[in-house]
């Protein structure tokens, strides 16, 4: 459901009433309050509830056989984000951060709860559905991808900085078939030519989005139009803006003018460190992807961050909101020091796990050189026609099935060994396939390959 309110002239909403109870609640999954957009799903018992007096959105809960999903989809220009304020007796109201005021008509975002098998719940795509269809007539030029990103590759480090450095990752999207790279943070400020880097990269048939603080942008369609037209003149094909962990009206505002400027400008957007921005790919389908949680290469910070418990949380319950820039394939520092607490094939298999318009491959070069999964990730679409989830388990396992015209693809996560089934129900009657499997071999880093 959602408020609308027609007419015309100036309103102020303090506040909504609405609630919502969940019987025989379980075990409740959110985003902690304090750790903003880059954070783990936490798990807590019931018992938290008698002590809870708001939580983040999207919450994740458990009610007899079905899991429930609430969340709010389909932000729009001139409202803020919500938080659920917990009641005494257990209920759920959805609390706008701020008081909103603003010109009508006006429509608050959806508030979905969303109840079934936990299979079915992270195949869902109704987050995305209940927003609006898009006005943009002309899509030939979004165009889905895999990209080198050597900020990712670099483990944050400066020398991702360095052109000499910069071209190595073009050459290896190149080599790969990759169709982007992207040009990260303060590449201004250390003296990195886009020009140069654009040239460069045209020359290798490798597209190039570029980094920049939203803090840089004014709210003016005038003005967004000046900012943006400075990047479509150099020969970038997108954008990756950063720092939308606010919430605010004023964010929204910002963010919707930003999207549909970047579209008249025909640039994809790629959002870095945001809220939840579930369903804007469907009004504005230049925004390829939303890097919102905790990502896979965060893991340069501290090893204990991303988890294979944390992967699979972050597929089941990320999954409905749609596209998730999540970094998948980093197996080791740049220098090949392994810091990461999973395998490799677990990493591999993160690239089909998270759907993403824009799938920033993160390791450097060197490390997937010699990699047996250096073939499948020539070929692994950015794409998907059709995606289920075949079974799932928080903090366990996760498997799903993707289709991309008439291959498919299946990933499974785990967090301790088991085997895995997976039906074969999607075959054709008397279809005959070939399988490539890519699995755990002997020791954490070995892919062992079958065919």
């Amino acid at each position: 459901w959602r408020y609308a309110m027609q007419g015309s002239g100036t309103v102020t909403v303090p506040e909504e009433t609405g609630a919502l109870r969940i019987p025989s609640q379980s075990t409740i999954y959110s985003l902690p309050l304090c750790q903003g957009t880059r954070s783990s799903f936490a798990e807590a018992d019931t018992e938290l509830l008698e002590c809870m007096k708001c939580a983040q959105l999207p919450l994740v809960t458990g009610s007899g056989d079905n899991t429930v999903i609430i969340a709010e989809t389909a932000p729009g220009a001139n409202y803020c984000g919500s938080r659920l304020t917990v009641g005494a007796d257990g209920s759920y109201t959805f609390t706008p951060v701020e008081t909103v005021t603003a010109t009508l008509p006006l429509a608050t975002p959806w508030r979905m709860v969303l109840t079934a098998p936990l299979a079915t719940v992270a195949s869902s795509a109704i987050a995305e559905c209940l927003a609006d269809p898009t006005t943009v007539n002309d899509l030939s030029w979004i165009k889905p991808g895999r990209a080198a990103s050597a900020f990712a590759g670099e483990d944050h480090t400066a020398s991702y900085l360095d052109m000499a450095t910069i071209r190595s990752y073009i050459d290896w999207a190149s080599r790969q078939g990759w169709e982007y790279f992207t040009l990260d943070k303060s590449w201004r400020q250390n003296g990195i030519s886009l020009n140069d880097v654009v040239s460069y990269a045209k020359s290798k048939n490798v597209g190039v989005f570029v980094w920049l603080s939203r803090h840089t942008l004014t709210d003016n369609e005038s003005s967004m139009r000046v900012a943006l037209q400075q990047y479509k003149t150099a020969g970038a094909k997108g954008i990756k803006v950063e720092f939308w962990e606010d919430n605010s009206q004023a964010s929204a505002s910002l963010r919707n003018t930003l999207l549909k400027i970047a579209a008249e400008k025909q640039l994809m957007v790629i959002l870095s460190n945001s809220v939840n921005t579930a369903g804007l790919n469907r009004t504005w389908p230049n925004l390829m992807t939303t890097e919102s949680g905790l990502a896979n290469n965060s893991y340069c910070f501290s090893p204990d961050l991303v988890s294979a418990r944390h992967n699979i949380n972050s597929a089941i319950m990320r999954a409905p909101f749609g596209p998730n820039d999540y970094h998948p394939v980093d197996f080791a520092e740049a220098e090949g020091k392994l810091l990461q607490s999973v395998t490799h094939a677990h990493q591999l298999a993160l690239a089909v796990g998270f759907r993403s318009g824009v799938q920033h491959i993160a390791d450097a070069p060197d490390n997937l050189r010699y990699s047996m999964a250096k073939e499948i990730l020539k070929s692994l679409p950015a794409a998907w026609d059709e995606s289920r989830c075949t079974s799932a388990i928080p903090g366990e396992y996760f498997s799903i099935v993707r289709r991309n015209g008439s291959e498919r693809y299946i990933a499974a996560l785990t967090a301790e060994a088991r085997t895995a089934e997976f039906p074969l129900t999607f075959l054709a009657g008397g279809e005959t396939v070939n399988a490539y499997i890519y699995r755990d071999g002997t020791c954490p880093t070995d892919i062992a390959f079958e065919y």
